[in-house]
């Protein structure tokens, strides 16, 4: 043999005969002078060893000859074939093979599961025998083959397993009958398989001294053998040669077109394999032209090395990523026919791409100049493998985020970018940085201006159409979908609320020209807000993404978000407590829809009771409206200032109560008003309500819906007002009555009546405090400090909701308590049956005692004229009994008998319901109704 190949052959003896990696190592670097000498007397000592080198490569020839008989041989593909086999055995990459007890338990474990206990049993015993043989040698390589014996395929197939295997390998051919080749169909690789490592081949240029003695034996095979397949292995610099055979540097120059997405004279693209395909350029003349095959196919029919052909894959998988990404640029900036195109995100996302794709064309004009000077195929190779990195990164954000649409498309491409490489991480930033460009723009406008301007639908914030009056709760509204990926849900929520108030400052509050002054902001807060006033436009910045430190980028954007968002709803409560006087309207519902102001009621109940009796079909709202007036002017002083108990402006500004009576009276009467129900059969009292409208921007806290919850109070409280009227007039009447008639309280039973109307006047005083002070009032005192600690309007909305909410509840008008509300009306309806049986019956009285002054004075006349006084006996008994009791009729006697059962029937029904009742506020009415336990006794017995 040549020397080269001796001494490869014999490094390949030395390897299988057991020497330890590191020692392998340390002969592959070239030896000092000392470690040569020590090197040369190891080889004569091994040598006595070894086998002839020769043997080794007569083996491998003798194997291929009886495994594939088919090949000749002369045959090129047995030389391959033969190279293949001596580059695998002298591999200079380490193997990490198990350990003997590895492979042992690997081996019993396999017999039991198959279940051959006994042999694994005895295959224990022989191993222990085995090793304690002093003349064994590579025992774990050994246990290592058989392990990997007892998983090969049965021995029937176990030829042509390894035949086609090695071929595969060597030629990318099956062997078909007869000897001819058939080119197999290989794609080209997408980019998510893995690149080629040294065991390939590519790039290995003489990594081991063995493939010189493959060499040699190839040369050895024969010369006619060696004359045919001489000129198809060589690597040409020229072009496309004779017989087909592409030269390297025209590949070059292809794959330099085809990284750019530009089809070359051997490589085209085919559409329907959605990959670059090999063509080669000359086909026979007048012929058909010849079909497109898969590069590795076509490098078969050219007789391209392996190598070659996995080299021109893996720079073909660069023009197919190129060809993805610059397809998503292109389609990002193509506008549509509905309007809109893919969106301000997706065009930053394609414009940072375009970006890179630009600095890759600025590589690919160095690497043709480099072409023009000598580039290799290896040479490309390493000069496209970084970048075929970032294209794969490129390529999984398109696949990724090509479907989504605003934020979300900036989370999926943060969630591409949390990869263990840093390169990756830092390339992908880089592409979220350009991609979150647009809504941090529109985010700052949005905290600034106020200003939504999403003609795409991107932005995290969306605008609907709602009335003026309904601008703060249903216009804006978050998309939860859209959340970008550098903001929480909470910086969200806030920067939402900022912007409204923007919104609301400008359109509902007359403030057209107001918007958020970073400096006045940093000037007019502490030490944070002066900080992220300070920082506000930077915070904006797309450099603030940050996938590393997340944390600290959200904590700047969030700094500034809550500075905007602070001094905005700043402004608005303090446009909404001083210039639109937000507490004198809830002052005037207090006073006016609450019934908290005497003087009011009662100016109002004297004119309106004569209306309210009759039907309310026969009742004019501006009659009424006349009539409330005329009340309300009445019941205010001139010149008095407005009461006590109001929420001063933040600000400072003039707030309602540094005006006069004049503008109270003013705002007053242009928003109160008077509602008529329809119901049919209704009575006035039944049918008539005060009203109050609210304009914006006071209608944000004073809505419809509120608006009716405080009619609801209105109407329980009203009715209260009308029974107790009806006791108070039963009063009067008795008194009338009393001091006419001497006699009434001589009579048992009207005794009983005056103790039940007692009874009845002692619940409706209490109900009436219930209400008035331990409801409303205490209710109240708590707006008005939560008033005053409101730094929003969703604070004022807040705090007023609760109070309105908690006279609810307290009043017995939710619906839980709606058994206590029927109660109550039942009782309400029998004190005023009561006091409509006790008129009647107090008329009944005064109309006996008219009759009977009557009477006597026409006796007094006939006894003055000289004649008798009394006609004839009846009227004789009736002067008489002048000054007694008139008789009351029986059916007075039966009403108050009914009334009074039916009273203290259902109050006991209703104090039964208060004493059960969860609430305190409702424990402390019964307490106040039963103080002596009287009622309480009634139930006992």
């Amino acid at each position: 043999l040549p020397p080269a190949e001796e001494e490869a052959v014999g490094n390949l003896l030395q390897r299988l005969d057991g020497v330890p990696p590191a020692r392998r190592e340390v002969e592959q670097r070239p030896p000092t002078a000392a470690a040569s000498v020590r090197l040369g007397d190891h080889k004569r000592t091994e040598e006595t060893k070894m086998p002839d080198p020769t043997a080794v490569t007569a083996l491998v020839r003798a194997l291929i000859e009886a495994e594939v008989p088919e090949l000749p041989p002369g045959d090129e593909r047995a030389l391959r074939l033969l190279r293949y086999a001596l580059r695998i055995l002298g591999s200079s990459m380490p193997s990490a093979l198990p350990s003997a007890s590895q492979s042992a338990e690997l081996a019993r474990r396999r017999l039991v599961h198959a279940g051959r206990t006994e042999d694994a049993l005895a295959l224990s015993r022989r191993l222990r025998a085995l090793e304690a043989c002093p003349g064994a040698r590579n025992l774990p390589c050994v246990l290592h083959l058989l392990t990997c014996l007892m998983q090969s395929p049965p021995p029937g197939s176990l030829a042509a397993f390894a035949r086609g295997s090695l071929l595969e390998r060597t030629g990318g051919r099956a062997i078909e009958s007869g000897g001819a080749s058939r080119p197999s169909r290989a794609a080209v690789p997408l980019p998510s398989r893995r690149a080629p490592s040294c065991s390939d081949g590519i790039g290995r240029a003489d990594a081991s001294a063995l493939q010189h003695a493959a060499a040699a034996a190839a040369a050895s095979g024969g010369a006619a053998a060696t004359s045919a397949s001489a000129a198809p292995a060589r690597t040409r610099r020229a072009g496309a040669g004779s017989g087909g055979v592409v030269g390297e540097e025209a590949l070059v120059r292809d794959l330099l077109y085809v990284m750019q997405n530009i089809e070359g004279r051997h490589l085209k693209w085919d559409d329907k394999a959605d990959s670059f395909l090999f063509q080669p350029a000359e086909r026979p003349r007048g012929g058909p032209p010849l079909p497109q095959l898969t590069p590795a196919a076509a490098a078969a029919a050219a007789s391209l090395a392996p190598g070659v052909v996995q080299a021109v894959a893996r720079l073909c998988e660069i023009g197919w990523m190129y060809r993805a990404v610059s397809a998503f640029v292109a389609e990002a900036h193509t506008p549509h026919t509905s309007g809109g195109g893919a969106g301000l995100v997706a065009r930053a996302l394609a414009a940072s791409m375009q970006a890179e794709l630009s600095e890759w064309l600025r590589l690919l004009a160095v690497l043709e100049s480099q072409r023009l000077q000598g580039l290799s195929l290896l040479q490309l190779l390493v000069w496209g493998e970084p970048p075929l990195q970032r294209f794969v990164t490129l390529v999984a954000v398109v696949r990724g985020c090509s479907h989504l649409r605003g934020g979300a498309m900036t989370v999926g491409v943060e969630r591409l970018g949390q990869h263990g490489d840093p390169a990756v991480e830092a390339y992908v930033q880089r592409l979220l940085r350009g991609a979150c460009a647009p809504l941090l723009e529109s985010l700052r406008r949005w905290l600034t201006d106020g200003e939504l301007d999403d003609p795409c639908g991107e932005f995290f914030i969306e605008a609907r159409p709602a009335p003026l009056a309904e601008l703060w709760e249903k216009r804006y509204a978050l998309r939860p979908h859209m959340l970008p990926c550098f903001l929480s849900p909470k910086a969200a929520s806030r920067a939402l609320l900022g912007g409204k108030a923007i919104n609301f400052i400008r359109l509902a509050c007359g403030e057209g020209q107001w918007t958020f002054d970073a400096a006045a902001a940093a000037a007019r807060g502490g030490a944070a807000a002066a900080a992220a006033g300070r920082h506000f436009g930077a915070a904006f910045e797309p450099r603030t993404v940050n996938l590393a430190e997340r944390a600290a980028g959200e904590a700047t954007l969030s700094a500034a978000i809550e500075c905007a968002c602070s001094r905005a709803n700043e402004k608005l409560v303090e446009l909404l407590l001083g210039r639109h006087r937000l507490q004198e309207h809830l002052t005037h519902l207090k006073e006016y829809l609450l019934l908290g102001k005497g003087d009011f009621v009662q100016a109002l109940m004297e004119p309106l009771l004569p209306q309210l009796s009759r039907p309310a079909s026969q009742l004019h709202r501006h009659h009424l409206l006349g009539l409330v007036e005329s009340a309300v002017r009445s019941c205010t002083s001139p010149g008095v200032a407005a009461g006590s108990g109001n929420v001063g402006s933040s600000g400072g500004g003039s707030g309602w109560a540094r005006g006069g009576s004049d503008s109270e009276q003013l705002l007053l009467l242009a928003h109160l008003g008077v509602l008529l129900s329809s119901s049919p059969g209704a009575t006035g009292w039944e049918a008539f309500s005060l009203d109050y409208r609210a304009d914006p921007p006071v209608s944000a806290v004073l809505s419809a819906a509120a608006v009716g919850e405080y009619r609801r109070v209105f109407t329980l409280l009203w009715r209260l007002k009308r029974v107790e009227l009806s006791l108070s007039a039963v009063w009067r009447r008795h008194t009338t009555a009393a001091r006419l008639v001497r006699a009434l309280s001589s009579d048992a039973l009207l005794h009983r009546c005056h103790l039940l109307r007692h009874e009845m006047v002692h619940f409706v005083f209490n109900l009436q405090y219930y209400l008035m002070f331990e409801v409303i009032q205490c209710s109240w005192e708590e707006l008005v400090a939560a008033l005053a600690a409101a730094s929003d309007l969703d604070g004022l909305i807040g705090a007023h909701s609760a109070f309105l909410s908690a006279v609810v509840q307290k009043a017995m008008l939710g619906p839980e308590n709606a058994p206590l509300l029927e109660a109550l009306d039942a009782l309400f309806e029998t004190i005023l049956r009561f006091a409509k049986s006790q008129e009647l019956l107090y008329i009944h009285l005064l109309e006996q005692r008219a009759a009977a002054k009557q009477m006597a004075a026409a006796a007094a006349a006939n006894t003055a004229a000289g004649g008798w006084g009394a006609a004839g006996a009846a009227e004789a008994e009736a002067l008489l009994a002048e000054g007694d009791a008139p008789p009351l009729q029986p059916h007075f006697y039966e009403q108050l008998r009914v009334h009074a059962a039916q009273y203290r029937q259902q109050f006991a029904a209703f104090f039964a319901q208060v004493t059960r009742h969860a609430s305190l506020d409702l424990t402390f009415l019964s307490f106040r109704l039963d103080f002596n336990a009287y009622y309480e006794s009634l139930g006992g017995a």
